[in-house]
């Protein structure tokens, strides 16, 4: 089996994925240019010290499964990595397809079936995480900076610290 990684665009979308030559192919969402509202989120990786961050735009009005894709790009998950998506505050965990079971009091939701506006218009912050990984996998913190509109390519780093 033959195995090779391509990068391809349709419209104003860049896509990239892999795939083996007697297998299908998949394809990752990368980058957009957006007109209209955008979040700018600092991302910042818990347990750093000093801390390490990235401050970016990402398109806003969009589901929780989009919204995962471009932080997988953003903090360079592997793509299609399971995840979680979490609002202390609201008590909220988001995953892909509703997976699994949620935390002691928290309600868990579908990525697909929920628009980022819901809960990043009212929130502050949310942890973005790999879902059923070890300990030892990195988790974020993510504060929604503000939401704005204009154009920009989404998602996109501004600013980056690396300790």
């Amino acid at each position: 089996m033959t195995f090779f990684l391509f990068l391809y665009n349709i419209g104003e979308v860049a896509y990239a994925g892999s795939g083996a030559v007697n297998g299908s192919l998949s394809g990752i969402y990368l980058q957009e240019r957006n007109t209209g509202m955008f979040y700018q989120l600092k991302i910042t990786r818990k347990g750093t010290k000093p801390p390490v961050w990235r401050r970016c735009t990402a398109a806003a009005d969009v589901t929780f499964a989009k919204m995962a894709a471009m932080l997988e790009n953003l903090v360079q998950y592997p793509a299609g990595s399971p995840y979680e998506i979490e609002f202390f505050q609201k008590k909220v965990q988001i995953r892909e397809n509703g997976d699994g079971k949620a935390k002691n009091n928290f309600t868990l939701l579908n990525a697909g079936e929920t628009e980022t506006a819901e809960l990043m218009d009212s929130e502050k912050w949310f942890t973005f995480r790999q879902y059923g990984a070890d300990k030892e996998a990195p988790e974020y913190r993510v504060d929604i900076e503000k939401k704005e509109e204009g154009t920009s390519e989404t998602p996109s780093v501004i600013k980056e610290v690396k300790g």
